[in-house]
């Protein structure tokens, strides 16, 4: 009876393996099928998902420009400190001195600037190296109290560039009026993400009626005599908006506008 049983066991499991070789050949075989009717190559199953919106893509945004405003009056004051200035758009002959010094005439140590820039993309504040670049600070703090930048847009915005913003009124590029030689080192300057700086003209000299805001390494790709005369101080993520408006062509896929710059001087008790 044992032998019997055992030989009955046996036959169960030749049966089974059967059945599943059985299986295993059908599955190989559809496999073939499929594989001779796809013209003898494999078939792959993939999953394809649409390329994701890049800022290269999209299409450039309609800029406005701002009116020129009233040519500076001469002798030409410094502008009111509270906002109050009229707006004033073309300097031939330069700007006064406007920072604060000692009896001197020298600069007064215990008094910096800060400038917060207000765009339609939010506020980015920037502390100004007045100690370094004591002329370009000054045409800045200067143009900027009397409105110069009020209204333009950001019209030019690389990847991981920079963004230039001025100088341009209506149909025509006017610029400030004047310009100032370079206060870059002698050893050059390369500008960091949240670098502040005015664009050079062919004979290297800075135009102060151009702003540039450098937002990524290739801004390593500006002259080293640029004068770097500020420096990003906050938001953290206030670059992220020209990042996004960038474009390979440098036409801004996203209108930023300067509304406006406020000018702070901070004065240390302790100097």
């Amino acid at each position: 009876m044992r032998a019997a049983s055992e030989r009955a066991a046996r036959r169960r499991r030749w049966i089974a393996l059967l059945v599943v070789g059985s299986m295993l050949l059908a599955t190989v075989g559809a496999i073939i099928a499929v594989a001779a009717e796809g013209g003898g190559q494999g078939v792959t199953t993939t999953t394809t998902f649409p390329p994701p919106p890049t800022t290269a893509q999209a299409p450039p945004a309609d800029l406005e420009f701002p009116a020129a405003g009233a040519a500076a009056p001469q002798p030409l004051d410094c502008p009111a400190e509270d906002g109050s200035a009229p707006r004033l758009t073309a300097f031939p002959d330069g700007v006064p001195d406007c920072l604060a010094r000692l009896d001197d005439g020298t600069l007064d140590p215990a008094v910096s600037y800060r400038a917060r820039i207000r765009t339609t993309e939010g506020d980015l504040v920037f502390r100004l190296h007045s100690e370094f670049a004591p002329e370009t600070v000054n045409a800045f703090v200067v143009l900027s109290r009397y409105h110069f930048f009020d209204g333009a847009p950001f019209d030019l915005i690389w990847p991981f560039g920079w963004a230039e913003a001025g100088g341009a009124f209506g149909n025509e590029a006017l610029g400030a009026g004047f310009t100032l030689p370079s206060e870059a080192p002698e050893v050059g300057s390369v500008p960091t993400p949240g670098s502040l700086a005015f664009h050079l003209d062919a004979d290297g000299r800075s135009e102060p009626g151009r702003l540039i805001v450098a937002l990524g390494d290739n801004a390593a790709d500006l002259p080293p005599s640029t004068t770097i005369f500020g420096l990003w101080l906050e938001p953290a993520d206030g670059l992220r908006p020209f990042q996004r408006a960038a474009t390979e062509s440098g036409a801004p896929s996203v209108n930023i506008t300067i509304e406006g710059i406020d000018i702070e001087p901070v004065v240390d008790q302790t100097a």
